[in-house]
């Protein structure tokens, strides 16, 4: 939209103008797609790690050990 009416501006002035804002808005628009990509980042973390940890949850781990020891004859 503002492209267009940059090329239809009357005056170099306005031209100029649009051309800035054109500018400014496409870094605004590069800024915003990084900061998309460093949240997604933290988001794909963030999934790995609690991933992680409900398979820690999951191991079954089993121990023996002797509490006490029974003995007993049969008369």
């Amino acid at each position: 939209m503002l492209e267009r009416q940059a090329r239809r501006a009357i005056s170099l002035e306005e031209q100029n103008d649009l051309n800035k804002k054109i500018k400014e808005l496409e870094r605004l628009k590069r800024k915003q797609r990084r900061d998309i990509f460093d949240i997604e980042d933290e988001v794909k973390q963030k999934r790995e790690e609690l991933i992680e940890a409900l398979e820690k949850r999951m191991e079954h781990k089993t121990n023996l050990e002797t509490l006490f020891i029974i003995d007993f004859e049969v008369k």
